[in-house]
Order: C-alpha cells, then structure tokens, then sequence
C-alpha cells in the first residue's frame, strides 16, 4: 500500500502572505500621509516639500503611490 504524503499547509499560503503584506503597505502609506499632513510649512521646506506637493500627496488613497 502506497502511504499518501499529508499535504503541507503551506502551499496556496504565498498568496495570503502577498495581500497580507499588501494590507500591511497600504496601512503604512495612510499612516505617512496622515503624519506628513501634520507637518508645519518650516518642515516641509527642511524635507524640501512645498505646501502644492502636501496637498498633492494626501489628496491620493491609501492605494495609490
């Protein structure tokens, strides 16, 4: 009798860990953009952002780059 192999509970995972690690991007860039429009205009201009690039920036969704 041939003994079957115990499928691994790893294969189908790469793709939980892949949107996992997506959600985890996505959470991060709101976070950013959240902490970057708090910023004062003297911070900006240290970071060499103008007030333009701010609005630009937090205007996009959290899925957009």
């Amino acid at each position: 009798m041939i003994a079957r192999a115990e499928p691994s509970r790893a294969v189908g995972a790469p793709w939980l860990v892949a949107a996992f690690d997506q959600i985890l991007a996505w959470i991060d860039r709101s976070k950013q953009r959240t902490d970057l429009a708090g910023l004062e205009t003297h911070a900006l201009h240290d970071l060499g952002l103008s007030r333009a690039d701010l609005d630009a920036e937090c205007r996009k969704h959290f899925w957009q780059r």
